[in-house]
């Protein structure tokens, strides 16, 4: 019997059910909540090209190689991720072990370079975690000077939004920071096409405080080419509206999500006050550690 055979054997007595378009951990492939025999198999199909997984189901079965001690995957599954999955059901694969996929990738260490329109690059890297006014946060600091305090809200109470990623503040690169009262939603999972919410918020900066209203819409899912390589992303919209003292400022945001990668690019556009201004970059390449 040929090596393909046998193991086409082995899939028919692993006998998996359907996957599950859920929130899934790492390795739980039918996104059942368990990490069984039946992963292992339906690893394994994927392995053989036999099967096409949702995008949830494949990053759930990418285990392999591990990146950090909170995360691993190389993009693809292949026999090295269904050693992986069946050695952690065996307990042959030690703790750490991601508790679920990283929608949102602030492993610390993480890195992306952005090109803006004039060539100039500006490399974010995930610094870790830090305080923000008692709420934990993690910093991406850019080149440039700036940090933002990100931080990604498991919500299992809320079928509807389980996972949501929140700007909770901005340092600019004087060191003055904009603290967002409360916290803004970046961005609410599931991306559902069409899917709209809105918010307040309050930003004290130094001396001043602005208030204003935001509003964020999920516009679709888009193939988007940069020179980092071509990502699946959900195209999302947002305009800012804020006051303080009498001075508006109106911002709109358009920018490309990569699920498990990152902002793909970003284009700001200031509608406020004199002249329209607009800063666009694209990614130009990732490093994880």
């Amino acid at each position: 019997m040929s090596v393909r055979a046998a193991l086409l054997a082995l899939l028919v007595l692993l006998l998996p059910t359907g996957c599950q378009a859920a929130q899934m951990a790492y390795g739980d492939v039918n996104g059942d909540g368990s990490l069984d025999i039946k992963d292992v198999g339906w690893a394994l199909r994927a392995a053989l090209k036999l099967v096409d997984l949702s995008p949830e189901a494949y990053h759930a079965a990418d285990v392999a190689p591990l990146r950090s001690p909170y995360s691993f995957g190389d993009g693809t599954v292949d026999v090295s991720d269904v050693m992986r999955i069946l050695r952690r059901m065996l307990g042959l694969e030690p703790d750490p072990w991601p508790a679920r996929l990283t929608y949102f990738p602030l492993d610390p260490g993480n890195m992306w370079i952005y090109t803006d329109t004039q060539g100039n690059s500006v490399l974010a890297t995930v610094e870790g975690l830090a305080d923000v006014d008692g709420q934990p946060a993690y910093e991406v600091r850019l080149s440039t000077g700036e940090s933002y305090y990100l931080r990604q809200d498991e919500q299992p109470q809320d079928p509807e939004t389980p996972l949501v990623l929140r700007l909770l503040r901005r340092v600019d690169s004087n060191g003055v920071a904009s603290t967002y009262i409360p916290p803004i939603d970046l961005l609410r999972y599931p991306a559902t096409p069409g899917r709209t919410w809105e918010g307040q918020v309050t930003i004290p900066a130094g001396v001043f405080t602005m208030s204003g209203t935001y509003t964020t819409t999920i516009v679709g899912e888009e193939t988007v080419t940069t020179p980092a390589g071509q990502f699946d992303a959900i195209k999302v919209h947002t305009s800012l509206s804020a006051t303080a003292f009498g001075i508006s400022i109106h911002l709109v945001l358009e920018y490309h999500y990569a699920p498990w990668f990152g902002w793909a690019d970003l284009n700001a556009t200031d509608l406020a006050n004199g002249p329209l201004t607009s800063t666009s970059a694209n990614v130009h390449q990732v490093a994880y550690p």
